[in-house]
């Protein structure tokens, strides 16, 4: 399956731009199709109920170092993280133990007095966020060389031609084409019919009813003295 063929093509017969059946876009209109795509999808990568998954990445730590860039060609050679989820340090051994550091907001980290500490096992982490490369304080910093593991947000990722052959996970493919046919009418000044609007909306909101987290609730019940500890199922009130 290829940008070009299976979604370029049918999103721009969507938005009315080709009209004729069998008929190709122009070497302009494919290239505006594609430079739009991939709006489209880097604006998604800021949504939450966009993200598919969460990530685990790990990554070796030097000793003594006190931070590390994340990011294309960093320390550490990922994307860039939107958000980090979660973060431990893994000591190895025979048996690996994984640490969880404490995530760090920035108003955290600002009241830090001393912010270089050597330690054996780092108990915080702080990202600044900054663009390409987001850089990774740790509290203390590790005299020893251990791992990294990262918790971070996975969502379809900006495309790198017309010509690359995709591997969408499944229900995005529908909501790519039909969301991208809604930018190229209104990028090409087409009228947009009512059902791709329609099917355009449903396809996006399976996406993000998919990727919704239940939320915990809290009961005043449970744990109470002389009351059993049982859960509460909210859906049947039992």
């Amino acid at each position: 399956m290829s940008v070009a063929t299976d979604i370029l093509y049918p999103a721009l017969r969507l938005a009315g731009v080709v009209t004729a059946a069998g008929r190709g876009p122009s070497v302009s209109q494919k290239a505006d199709a594609f430079a739009s795509l991939n709006r489209m999808v880097d604006a998604w990568y800021q949504q939450r109920l966009m993200i598919y998954s969460i990530k685990m990445s790990r990554y070796t730590m030097f000793p003594s170092q006190t931070s590390y860039t994340i990011g294309p060609s960093g320390d550490f050679d990922a994307e860039w993280p939107v958000e980090i989820k979660a973060a431990s340090i893994i000591l190895r051994g025979p048996t690996e133990v994984h640490c969880v550091l404490k995530l760090l907001t920035h108003a955290e980290w600002a009241a830090k007095s001393v912010r270089e500490i050597p330690t054996t096992v780092p108990t915080e982490l702080y990202n600044d966020g900054a663009y390409p490369l987001s850089r990774l304080y740790l509290w203390g910093y590790p005299v020893g060389g251990n791992d990294l593991e990262l918790s971070t947000w996975e969502t379809v990722n900006q495309f790198a031609s017309q010509d690359s052959e995709v591997s969408l996970v499944p229900a995005y493919l529908e909501a790519v084409i039909y969301q991208l046919a809604v930018r190229l009418a209104g990028q090409f000044g087409t009228p947009i019919r009512p059902d791709v609007m329609q099917i355009a909306r449903e396809a996006k909101s399976v996406i993000k009813a998919s990727n919704a987290q239940a939320p915990r609730i809290a009961s005043a019940d449970i744990g109470m003295e002389g009351r059993p500890r049982k859960a509460f199922n909210y859906g049947t009130g039992m």
